[in-house]
Order: C-alpha cells, then structure tokens, then sequence
C-alpha cells in the first residue's frame, strides 16, 4: 500500500512546486508588452505662463513626447493648437500657440501635453494680468543688462555658471518690487537676487523667497543680477522675473 501511495506523493510535490515556481515568476517579471511602453513626461513649457488675453509661442520639452499635437489646461479657456511650419503645412515639432482667454484669472493651472503615448504627466503654467517679455539670450554681464519697464513680466532661464542681468530706471523715494517666480512654476531654480546701483554697489540682496521691496534713495539706472543659488542652469531653470 505504501509502495502505492509514493509515486502520489512525489507527483504531488512535484506539481505543488511547479505552481509555486511559476507564481515566482509572474510576480517578479513583466505582465506581457504593457510594461514596456513608453511613458510621456513633460519636463517644461516655455514660456511657462502668458497674460491673459493674448495669444503666443511656446515650446515643449520632455521625454516619448511623439506626435505632440495638443496641450489640455486644467483651465478650459486656455487652449492650444500645433504651430504650423509654413513651408510644409504640418506641425512644427513640439512647438505650439496658447491662446489665453481674455477672462482667465490670474493663476497658476496644470498643462499636459498630448500625444502618441496618451496624456503626459502636469506641469504648472501661469496667467498673469501684465506685459509680457522674454529674456535676451546676451545678458550674462552687467554691460549687456537688459532694459525693461516697470510693471512688466520676463520669462527667462539661468545657464550654468551664469547670471541674467536686467536694468530698470527708478526716481527718487520710488518703491519697486521685484519677484522672481520658480519653485512655485515647477521650476529646479533656487532664485538669488543682487541689486546694484549706477556705480556698481549692491544695495539690496536676497538669497532665498526671490522677493525684493526696495526704495530707491537715488534716481538713476538699477542692475537687477538673478541666478541659482548654486549656479546651475539649463531648461529646467526657468523662471518668471516680475518688476
């Protein structure tokens, strides 16, 4: 009877470890071809924001971002369309135009940008209510500072190893606040700013919050000098410069 009873048991063991091992191996290996697609990540929007009511450029960055053909706001009155190559009539690679209801509030919303690969992952995108410009490419001394008015906006990103310079005119016993927003876009700028008067002298810094209030004690031309607290730099250091 015993004799009978062990080739059950080997076969039972046998069939036992064989589950178990097969159970191993759908845990610890890819479920088919799901796992291997690819993903879209969207790494930024430049300009990161645009004021209300105005219609503009931007470009996209990011990862498995084929056939990039529309960017979904979690604002419906913020909408976008592929930006056209005139030559062609198709769409020019991860460029698009925003358009910016003229009734959008000032904010900070999502974008995410559509594509072959679905949905990409949120990105912050501002709206504000002032001018808007967008940095110089050669304002990396105080010689080359860009001029701007006051009361406008400056989309702009650090290089490494670098620093922006901005110039604006103040009268005396004028108040100016000057912002530099980052962390708050989705930026990995740590936003320094040194302000320096007609001679060259500091006269007001701020390390860290990228926010400056300062009186003027003079008229005269103000250098604004903005960079990352560590002197990185690239795409991914953008910022937006209120004056």
């Amino acid at each position: 009877m015993v004799k009978s009873l062990l080739p059950l048991r080997i076969a039972s063991v046998s069939s036992a470890l064989s589950l178990r091992l097969c159970y191993l191996l759908l845990l610890g290996l890819p479920m088919g071809g799901q796992a291997q697609l690819p993903v879209s990540r969207l790494w930024t929007v430049f300009p990161p924001g645009g004021k209300a009511g105005s219609s503009f450029e931007v470009s996209v960055t990011g990862a498995d971002l084929d056939d990039a053909s529309q960017i979904h706001f979690s604002q419906s009155n913020i909408v976008a369309r592929p930006k056209l190559v005139e030559a062609t009539g198709y769409p020019e690679p991860n460029r698009m135009v925003v358009t910016i209801a003229s009734n959008v509030p000032p904010g900070i919303y999502e974008a995410r940008v559509a594509g072959r690969f679905g949905l990409s992952n949120a990105r912050a995108f501002a709206v504000g209510d002032l001018p808007e410009l967008v940095q110089a490419s050669t304002n990396h001394t105080a010689a080359a500072a860009s001029e701007i008015p006051l009361g406008n906006v400056v989309n702009g990103h650090a290089d490494p190893a670098a620093s922006d310079f901005y110039k604006f005119q103040l009268a005396q016993g004028e108040r100016a606040l000057i912002e530099c927003q980052a962390k708050a876009i989705d930026s990995r700028l740590d936003p320094v700013l040194v302000l320096l008067d007609e001679a060259g002298r500091e006269v007001e810094r701020n390390r860290q919050g990228g926010l400056l209030d300062f009186m003027a004690p003079a008229p005269g031309t103000y250098t604004l000098q903005v960079h990352d607290f560590l002197y990185r730099g690239g795409i991914e250091f953008f910022y937006r410069l209120m004056v």
